[in-house]
């Protein structure tokens, strides 16, 4: 996370023994773990870039979410972004939009991608126009969207969050 937005660790995870450039470390989640960051508006802005190295060990063919940004219900506009393995086996991308209640846009590849036990750098962009997924530093899928930043909610990093509360990557 960029400045000062520290995480609170919720449950069970390890750090990891590797240093990361420019300082840190990595955290992996075990049993149900994940890190929660206060709601900022500096971590909800029009345009955005999320990107992570991510591995899903388990439960294929379930939606599962190590980067969750996203406010709203299934009776109010989404708001914010959410980062996906889906039920599909590929990553996914939904975005908050000015569409129908509970409506997300989502951008995601044509084909599975995600393969448990496999360690992949995930990202994406907003440009103010279109939502880019990469996988692996290759572009795999694009779409014109719009979008609207959370307004309220924490970020969540190794969970996924829904009508029925947190959800554990």
């Amino acid at each position: 996370i960029v400045g000062a937005h520290n995480g609170t660790i919720i449950g069970s995870t390890m750090e990891g023994t590797s240093p990361l450039v420019g300082g840190g470390h990595s955290e992996t989640f075990t049993g149900g773990g994940y890190i929660q960051v206060p709601y900022s508006s500096a971590l909800n802005t029009p345009q955005f870039t999320v990107e992570m190295w991510a591995r899903v060990d388990g439960g294929t063919g379930t939606v599962q979410s190590p980067f969750t940004n996203r406010s709203g219900s299934d009776t109010t506009a989404p708001l914010g972004m959410t980062l996906y393995a889906d039920n599909l086996n590929r990553w996914d991308v939904y975005t908050g939009c000015s569409c129908a209640p509970g409506a997300w846009t989502t951008t995601y590849p044509s084909t599975s991608d995600v393969v448990t036990s496999t360690v992949y750098h995930v990202a994406t962009t907003y440009d103010g126009t279109h939502e880019t997924l990469y996988v692996n530093g290759v572009q795999v899928a694009q779409s014109t969207t719009g979008y609207l930043p959370n307004t309220t909610s924490p970020l969540y990093i190794g969970a996924g969050t829904g009508t029925g509360g947190v959800i554990s990557f």
